[in-house]
């Protein structure tokens, strides 16, 4: 299932390329890792920043970081976006990609929730930082 909330802000191309690139890796890292029945991506303006969800109903496990991953990582790093992979086991999958409307937007921060993270939120949420 995809959704795109119409009269999306103006990105530089730059901006649109990471978040096209960052789509296109998540629903690639579905099809050939989450044993999906599902998956939702959606694009829609939120608080300043255009939002990239991609979420899936697999087996929400993240291992070791491949080349997908760091990949997405460093893009979402180059224009100053935010991107979350939170994963739950035997639930599915979220790779959430914020991107800042304008250059004072969130710093590049990437994060990494989930089975194999290594660190503890306040929340007692499991965290990997990047």
């Amino acid at each position: 299932m995809r959704r795109a909330q119409p009269d999306l802000p103006a990105l530089s191309a730059e901006k649109e390329l990471v978040i096209y690139r960052i789509a296109q890796e998540s629903l690639t890292n579905v099809a050939r890792h989450a044993r999906a029945g599902q998956v939702e991506l959606s694009l829609r303006a939120e608080a300043g920043a255009v939002v990239l969800r991609v979420v899936d109903d697999g087996l929400g496990r993240i291992g070791l970081e491949g080349a997908g991953i760091r990949g997405m990582r460093e893009r979402a790093l180059l224009i100053g976006a935010r991107l979350t992979v939170t994963a739950t086991p035997g639930t599915g999958t979220e790779i959430r990609l914020s991107v800042p409307v304008d250059d004072h937007g969130p710093v590049g921060e990437t994060s990494i929730v989930g089975a194999s993270a290594e660190r503890t939120s306040p929340t007692g949420e499991r965290r990997e930082r990047l």
